[in-house]
């Protein structure tokens, strides 16, 4: 396996973008890229932009997929139902 910086890691290993990333640390997909990369000197205002952007976004994905835990209980009767998904979330 090879060695990367852990937060690269972490973050292919999710499936976040960098520009998902980016964007939960209220920050440009190029400063992301730019912190990951070999010639960046780690900074401990960087630790804490990173720290806060996963903290956002475990939080959007939470509330993300326990929507979908709502939804999919409506609806897991019908999946192979032809129709409007609005009618049955009524």
């Amino acid at each position: 396996m090879a060695v990367q910086l852990i937060t690269r890691a972490l973050r292919t290993r999710y499936g976040i973008s960098s520009k998902e990333l980016a964007d939960s640390a209220g920050v440009s997909k190029a400063r992301i890229i730019f912190i990951e990369g070999p010639d960046n000197t780690q900074t401990e205002h960087q630790l804490h932009l990173l720290q806060r952007a996963y903290e956002n976004l475990i939080q959007e994905r939470k509330k993300r997929l326990l929507g979908l835990e709502h939804d999919y209980m409506l609806v897991k009767q019908e999946l192979l139902t032809y129709g409007n998904i609005e009618f049955y979330l009524r």
